[in-house]
């Protein structure tokens, strides 16, 4: 006897020829099989209705068809032992298909670090770099990033011609080695795809404006690399005050770059105070010297104690006076003042 896949699946071979709707089948009379030619019969309907110049005319009465009649290719008869052993298997029984795939389903959350073993995507940005974080306040963003496939998705953009293109314009840009060329892609991976417009307009800032050398400009590069994100502009006039006002020297400037990307405002005021002070001695050959990290490092009260040997209330008074006289009954820690810094509030309160 057939079984009622194969049944199902020969009235289905020759459904173009028949009206389906008019077929009985003989060997089956249980309901189970009647229910299953039902079925069949109304997805099928829409087809029909398409193709109605194919179908024969059949007589109103019903007629019937011998199942038995109709033959199957090996290759259908094979579909259907799988599909009957597929049917007949239970999920609770050990099998032999490669689930590894399958994972448990993982709730919604705010931040990339719940997927990182599951998603080979974001393990992939992790090791190239990427700041996720900056991406997690946005809940669309990483719908759309957990949803890409790293290897047909981002691997594309990633192109390692460019990439080593521009390797060589830093290394032929600046003269550098093989080794400096590694070391300045491990301290800073995003200055290589930063933008060759960019790089090259800060460049000519710090050669041209600036005045630096070809050797100088080079450590600042290998030191402080992060001054090629900066604005050009704003490194400029940083450069001016402290270069033409401070009277600080390129040499001082390249040992410590960081005086270029600090608030402008925080270096002139407090380089001001110093001279109120007569402390402004940046030259690290004569006494009382006073570097550019201590100038600019640390909160006001730590450089009112460790540079300007005073006290945060006379630094306060010297920001809100800007050069008007402050008044005496301000000044009650006088006995932490030095020399110069009590001698000058003499003067202001006299």
């Amino acid at each position: 006897m057939l079984s009622s896949t194969q049944a199902v699946l020969k009235i289905l071979k020759y459904h173009s020829a028949l009206n389906l709707k008019n077929i009985v089948l003989k060997p089956f009379s249980l309901k189970h099989y009647c229910q299953q030619t039902s079925n069949i019969n109304n997805q099928l309907e829409t087809v029909q209705n398409k193709n109605k110049s194919a179908l024969e005319t059949l007589d109103n009465a019903f007629e019937t068809i011998d199942v038995n009649t109709l033959t199957l290719t090996p290759e259908e008869e094979a579909k259907i032992k799988t599909y009957e052993q597929t049917q007949e298997s239970s999920v609770l029984e050990p099998s032999d298909q490669d689930v590894s795939h399958v994972k448990p389903f993982t709730p919604a959350t705010q931040t990339f670090a719940r997927y990182a073993n599951q998603s080979t995507t974001i393990q992939k940005l992790a090791d190239l770099g990427v700041h996720l974080y900056r991406w997690e306040n946005s809940a669309r963003a990483m719908n759309i990033l957990l949803k890409l496939d790293y290897e047909t998705g981002l691997k594309k953009y990633i192109s390692v011609e460019q990439i080593d293109e521009r390797l060589g314009f830093f290394q032929q840009s600046f003269h550098l080695s093989g080794n400096e060329v590694r070391a300045l892609c491990e301290q800073l991976p995003k200055l290589i795809t930063k933008k060759k417009e960019w790089i090259l307009e800060v460049s000519f800032a710090v050669k041209e404006q600036m005045g630096f050398n070809n050797k100088e400009m080079k450590k600042l590069l290998l030191t402080h690399p992060r001054l090629w994100t900066q604005d050009a502009g704003i490194m400029v006039s940083n450069f001016n005050y402290v270069h033409s006002e401070m009277l600080i020297p390129h040499s001082a400037i390249v040992e410590y770059p960081n005086i270029l990307t600090s608030r402008l405002f925080r270096v002139q005021n407090r380089h001001l105070f110093l001279v109120k002070l007569s402390r402004n001695q940046y030259d690290p050959t004569k006494e009382h010297y006073v570097s550019l990290e201590s100038l600019i490092s640390g909160t006001d009260a730590e450089f009112c104690t460790n540079v300007a040997r005073t006290t945060i209330e006379l630094y306060n008074m010297f920001l809100k006076t800007a050069g008007s006289n402050v008044p005496t009954t301000m000044l009650s820690n006088v006995e932490y003042l030095s020399g110069k810094a009590a001698a000058w509030a003499k003067d202001f309160s006299g």
